[in-house]
């Protein structure tokens, strides 16, 4: 006799399942962490400026606009002997998005922030991910400043 399950069970089985491989991974990094030192890749938006980027510019768009750029510096990092890189999602909030003229784009600039990043690094290596200041140039939103970060995909990577 086979077993009868539900597309429920297996939603339920689905979620348990993506709750240990986060786990595992979690534990493998901590785990890292407690026996040696973990190097990490360096800075991305200094090394996009040596690249010829404008400095003002929204590095973290360049996930949608030049993706083959931004894993190419993830590559090098881990040619560099990087074990650990972070996502280029620094600035991929809805307010820096929107002071470039896509407020609407924070859940795909930050989905492929995790997904280039993770292609380059494998299974082997580790991928955090980056979340820098919320507000604005010179001034910091007070009103709703958490919702800021809604739309960020924490799944991706």
């Amino acid at each position: 006799m086979g077993y009868d399950i539900s597309k429920d069970d297996l939603g339920v089985q689905a979620r348990e399942i993506v709750c240990w491989e986060r786990l595992w991974k979690q534990n493998r990094l901590l785990t890292a962490l407690r026996e040696r030192i973990v190097i990490g890749d360096g800075a991305m938006g200094s090394y996009l400026h040596a690249q010829g980027i404008p400095i003002d510019a929204n590095f973290e768009l360049l996930n949608r606009t030049r993706p083959e750029l931004i894993r190419a510096i993830h590559e090098e990092y881990l040619a560099a002997g990087a074990e650990a890189i972070e996502t280029n999602t620094y600035a991929a909030n809805r307010y820096r998005l929107a002071e470039a003229g896509a407020p609407e784009a924070v859940a795909e600039v930050n989905r492929l922030g995790a997904e280039l990043a993770r292609e380059a690094a494998g299974l082997e290596r580790f991928v955090l991910g980056a979340i820098g200041p919320i507000g604005t140039r010179g001034e910091l939103p007070t009103e709703g400043a958490g919702r800021g970060l809604r739309g960020a995909d924490r799944r991706a990577s």
